[in-house]
């Protein structure tokens, strides 16, 4: 007898239940049921970019509806036995025979491969897994060279614009972005240099003419290294086959480098938006007014995509430049355009260019962009984080050599390490432009990473000229905030002064650094600079100069001078204003009270600062307890010190410990730049003069120098001037003095940046 299965026995007729469940049909409808589920999982990540038709989800569908019935009747009328798959001829109330081994297990064997499937495809589709490799070929498309055409190069760089979008949806292939390459022409000689500058292996020059109705265009790729010539082609061809022109001469890139295309990449890379020549170019100069982010162009840009749209109705980039131009112009209207006038153009053109081509990675960035932009505004509900890094990764995910959308998906990463290895990847992408460069500055720069935050801001300066005003602030920041180099601070904010007198931002800075470095000289004539370039710049450029010259005044101890201008800004600023005199409402309003507070104490008349605090702040009570950020201390210490006077002396020791409390959770293992003297004020406004003198120390260990010269501006407060009166104090902000004066003397003596650094 067969030791695997037992013998009939008679007994009961099972009911039908239990039929099904001897017979494995519920154990068959519920696995079917699953496998059927992921099937279908599977189905909806991968169609879609193989480019399968729409019909073949549908069909997909109805072959697992349809296979469920089929099912059934094989597990009703067939038995897995240890022999294999039989004929069932046993009576209901018969046991079945039992299977022993991994066959007994087949069904969820199969649901555990299905499901490690999909979650691989799933790590695909979202950038966890990727087929690029450091090795991946790196390609820069230069504009082809035109001749003849008359239309300002726009088909050179058309040309080359789309075949690095072409080549682009390409992810083992590292194909830089046209904001650098296009500085360079396919005239250049030195092929070699200019693969050095953008770290590139290989170049794609070329030449394109048009004469009538017919194109004629040579391309080349050279191997940079070796200048050997991988690849050329010419070719003579009618306006009408311009589109498979280019899908040839991307083919031949791909083969010359030897680079296996998926049926999916092939599908991608071949499609033309549109085979309408007249929309092409129209576009063509859209997307060229839009790259100068001016405001007049801009709306420009926006005029021409509506024009490439009434001329092909079906161009899907077009709508997504539509959308874009309209962003931009909202961005850069400074106020004289408001969401409600273009939301509802903007959400018809994406949906439009959607339901044309949803394989255009732009479409989703730029959905992107438009989720960002809403949740920065006022009474619109706020969109998930979690919806706009979706976005962003279905855009990498088709246009996986795209910069910008590397840039942005980088805020989303998880750890430090993650957002700086995709900003690196975006500047590998993009290796000119200075806004990439400096992102990847910044968060070296906020790991503590310095010597290394200094070499990106540098590249940054270097990449437009004359210098790039993000990165050359960023120097000067970090040698001013971080490394307590004032002179070197102070020579890279004077350049970036020098550099962009336009900038209101390098008058501000370079102020700054001569105030931190006691140059009251030069800091009053830098001053005197801020206030006419000022008169000649935006209006924000002005307030921030009122706002400085405030500043300025505090420094030197002129408190009836500061008191006069906060009165000007508020003649100026806030009583045109109808929501006057709400502070609450103003950047830096911590400044002007401050300052106003100060002047009431040196009058004598401290109620009326704390009456100001009152009246501006209802619930100023309570605001301190809300504050997490460092630079909102003055406020907190003003107003303690302004309790203390007013016989309130319990409540402000509360007021400072609660505070002090929040300021040692965030920042006990933090850098100096977001410690500073903070914790020293605090310590000294508490009376604990042992703990000030160690913060102050700390301070100095950290090189930290800026506002020592306000050390001493508590004095009139006893528990502060018991601080003060401190040996050890005296002894600390001598060497401090001492060690400002030299930098001071190092820069007077020599103001200009090293000569190493010079980028002509």
């Amino acid at each position: 007898m067969n030791q695997d299965s037992e013998p009939p026995k008679a007994g009961k007729q099972p009911g039908i239940i239990a039929q099904l469940g001897k017979r494995g049909v519920l154990r068959v409808a519920f696995s079917y049921a699953l496998i059927a589920w992921l099937l279908l999982q599977i189905g909806d990540v991968v169609l879609e970019p193989l480019g399968a038709p729409d019909w073949a989800m549908r069909l997909l569908i109805v072959l697992v509806a349809a296979g469920f019935p089929v099912a059934m009747l094989l597990a009703w009328f067939f038995e897995l036995t240890p022999g294999g798959v039989e004929y069932d001829t046993l009576s209901p109330a018969s046991a079945r025979p039992k299977v022993l081994g991994l066959r007994r297990f087949a069904d969820f064997i199969v649901i555990a491969l299905l499901v490690g499937l999909i979650a691989w495809l799933l790590a695909s589709q979202f950038g966890m897994i990727t087929t690029r490799s450091s090795d991946s070929p790196v390609i820069a498309v230069l504009p082809f060279n035109e001749y003849g055409s008359g239309e300002e190069g726009l088909l050179g760089k058309g040309m080359a614009d789309m075949l690095i979008y072409k080549l682009g949806t390409i992810s083992q292939l590292i194909v830089l972005a046209p904001n650098s390459t296009f500085e360079f022409s396919s005239e250049d000689d030195d092929l070699e240099l200019v693969g050095q500058k953008l770290g590139a292996n290989s170049i794609l020059v070329g030449t394109i003419q048009k004469i009538g109705n017919q194109f004629r265009v040579n391309a080349r790729l050279t191997d940079v290294s070796s200048g050997k010539q991988l690849w050329s082609g010419s070719y003579d061809r009618y306006s009408r086959d311009y589109f498979a022109l280019q899908d040839d001469i991307a083919t031949s890139v791909t083969e010359a480098l030897r680079v296996a295309l998926t049926p999916a990449q092939e599908s991608r890379m071949h499609r033309n938006e549109t085979v309408n020549l007249s929309a092409y170019e129209t576009l063509l100069i859209a997307r060229h007014k839009l790259e100068t982010r001016s405001n007049e162009e801009i709306r420009d840009a926006a005029i021409y995509a509506r024009q490439a749209i009434d001329i092909d109705p079906g161009y899907a980039l077009a709508y997504t430049t539509l959308a874009e131009a309209l962003i931009l112009d909202l961005i850069y209207s400074h106020g004289s355009i408001v969401w409600d006038e273009i939301e509802a153009e903007i959400y018809s053109s994406l949906a439009t260019a959607r339901s044309i081509n949803p394989q255009l990675g732009e479409i989703y960035m730029v959905e992107a962009r438009v989720a960002q932009l809403e949740n920065d505004l006022p009474d619109l509900p706020p969109w998930p984080e979690e919806h706009i890094e979706g976005l962003m990764r279905r855009a990498h995910q088709l246009s996986p050599n795209n910069a910008d959308i590397l840039l942005r998906l980088s805020s989303y990463s998880e750890t430090p390490e993650e957002r700086i290895a995709l900003a690196e990847e975006a500047a590998r992408l993009d290796p000119r432009s200075g806004l990439t460069r400096f992102v990847v500055g910044e968060l070296y720069e906020e790991q503590g990473d310095y010597e290394t935050a200094l070499q990106w801001f540098l590249k940054s300066a270097r990449s437009v000229e004359p210098y790039f005003s993000f990165g050359y602030a960023g120097i000067s920041r970090m040698y001013l905030s971080t490394a307590g180099q004032l002179d070197k601070a102070a020579r890279w904010a004077r350049a970036f002064r020098n550099a962009h007198p336009e900038d209101y931002r390098a008058h501000m800075d370079y102020s700054s650094v001569l105030i931190e470095l006691d140059a009251w000289d030069q800091a009053r004539e830098a001053m005197a600079q801020f206030e006419v370039a000022a008169e000649n710049l935006p209006e924000p450029a002005h307030t921030i100069w009122l706002f400085k010259s405030i500043d300025y005044l505090r420094y030197l101890g002129q408190l009836n001078e500061a008191r006069s201008l906060v009165a000007l800004f508020i003649e100026e600023y806030l009583e045109p204003n109808p929501d006057w005199p709400d502070f609450s409402q103003i950047s830096g309003a911590e400044l002007l009270l401050t300052v106003q507070a100060l002047a009431d104490i040196q009058d004598g008349q401290p109620e009326n600062a704390l009456e100001r605090f009152r009246f501006h702040f209802p619930n100023w009570q309570d605001f301190y307890g809300e504050m997490e950020a460092v630079d909102l201390f003055r406020p907190v210490v003003i107003i303690a010190a302004l309790l203390k006077m007013t016989d309130e002396k319990d409540r402000a020791q509360e007021m400072l410990r609660h505070y002090l409390g929040l300021l040692e959770n965030e920042n006990r293992n933090s850098k100096a730049e977001s410690r500073g003297f903070t914790f020293f004020t605090i310590y000294a406004f508490l009376g604990q003069t042992d703990e000030a003198i160690k913060a102050l120390q700390w301070a100095m260990d950290n090189n930290w120098y800026i506002g020592w010269s306000l050390l001493r501006s508590g004095s009139f407060d006893p528990d502060y001037a018991a601080v003060l009166a401190d040996p050890r104090f005296e002894v600390l902000y001598e060497q401090i003095e001492q060690e400002v004066a030299v930098m001071r003397d190092s820069f007077l003596e020599n103001p200009d940046i090293p000569s190493q650094y010079s980028f002509q």
